[in-house]
């Protein structure tokens, strides 16, 4: 499994997370394709994603991270 744009927006619309385009292509490079030769769950991805949004909020001062 790997996070698609329509996950990203997902997160924008049903939980109201701040996305902007940047951290979206962020979040794209490092889980938008498989690390062959292991997968992602999709656990996995909406963790690692909590962490790179998070990190991204913490780092530029916006409030509403995970």
């Amino acid at each position: 499994m790997v996070v698609t744009p329509e996950m990203i927006q997902d997160l924008r619309v049903h939980v109201r997370k701040k996305i902007n385009s940047e951290l979206e292509a962020l979040i794209l490079a490092q889980l938008g394709r498989e690390p062959y030769p292991y997968t992602y769950s999709e656990q996995d991805i909406y963790e690692q994603m909590r962490k790179i949004i998070q990190t991204y909020h913490e780092a530029h001062g916006i409030e509403g991270g995970y």
